[in-house]
């Protein structure tokens, strides 16, 4: 009996779950309200609305120029995590390779020996694996 009601279970989540399937378009979805309002919010530094924003712009409207000018912005007031993540997406790590940004290499390992000042540990492990990467004499 219990095996039988695990099964029929299973089987409803199964369907419930191909049912509901989201395009990642949608599940980053923001209204216009939402977006006035998380963009007041990464306006005042923070880094949860910077990032909601973000993945709205990049999956949800496919803009990457708008989603790299967004981590631009935050980056420049200071936001260490933001400029560790700008990094990446400027190195070419984090984006599918045929969206096409110009070779942004020396503007990413600028954020992200930023990001190492502002002592954020990943970028300082990073920083020092990418110096073999790219043989920059940094430091």
């Amino acid at each position: 009996m219990k095996k039988r009601y695990l099964l029929v279970l299973f089987l409803l989540l199964f369907i419930l779950s191909i049912s509901f399937k989201i395009s990642t378009k949608e599940a980053f979805w923001l209204s216009s309200e939402d977006e006035k309002i998380y963009i007041k919010k990464a306006k005042q530094g923070d880094t949860n609305a910077t990032m909601k924003l973000f993945t709205y712009y990049y999956y949800s409207l496919q803009d990457t120029n708008k989603s790299i000018k967004l981590l631009r912005y935050a980056s420049k007031q200071g936001n260490r995590e933001i400029q560790f993540i700008l990094s990446s997406y400027l190195l070419r790590e984090y984006y599918p390779k045929e969206i096409y940004l110009e070779d942004k290499k020396n503007e990413g390992i600028y954020w992200l020996k930023e990001s190492a000042k502002l002592k954020y540990k990943p970028a300082i492990k990073k920083l020092k694996n990418i110096k073999v990467k790219y043989e920059i004499k940094y430091y």
